[in-house]
């Protein structure tokens, strides 16, 4: 019985713009014409620059595994563990706070209370921007319909993914 729990979504805007870019994979880029022109304005040359990028963009092949790093970052610093046989499903001991995420999605379940106090942080350190906690009903979200009632979520299988994976 799930008295008292709402459930939490949330989308991050520009995600990975968020992750920060490894020594490793250090990427530059030549800047626009608008900036080199700008720069001759100023007497300064234009010819001989090129600008590291800190951040990730987001059609490089690892951002998506930048990303998924940070979120792990911050949810850590923010005490919750990822389940060993599902990193995107995430819990904080000692709570009944739950997040999965997908990507720049986030889905979660908590009482009322630790939900209110959760995401501030969520906001502030991911950028999130999470709907209003939904208490029953239904919605969709990461492409499966979600129903919550008083006792319990059901989760329905995208249909194209069910008829791949079962006779």
């Amino acid at each position: 019985h799930l008295k008292g729990y709402v459930i939490m979504l949330g989308d991050v805007s520009r995600a990975f713009l968020h992750a920060i870019l490894k020594e490793e994979d250090q990427f530059y880029v030549e800047p626009p014409p608008e900036w080199k022109a700008w720069r001759r304005s100023q007497g300064l040359d234009a010819d001989n620059v090129v600008w590291r990028l800190l951040k990730q963009l987001p059609a490089r092949r690892k951002a998506a595994a930048h990303w998924c790093d940070h979120v792990q970052k911050q949810l850590g610093e923010m005490k919750f563990i990822p389940y060993p046989a599902q990193p995107y499903f995430y819990a904080r001991p000692g709570t009944r706070l739950v997040i999965e995420t997908h990507m720049d999605d986030f889905d979660g379940l908590a009482k009322r209370s630790e939900a209110e106090a959760l995401l501030p942080g969520l906001r502030r350190d991911l950028k999130l921007k999470a709907s209003e906690l939904a208490i029953v009903g239904a919605y969709n979200h990461v492409r499966r319909r979600r129903i919550k009632t008083t006792e319990g979520v059901l989760i329905q299988p995208n249909a194209k993914h069910l008829s791949n994976v079962v006779a």
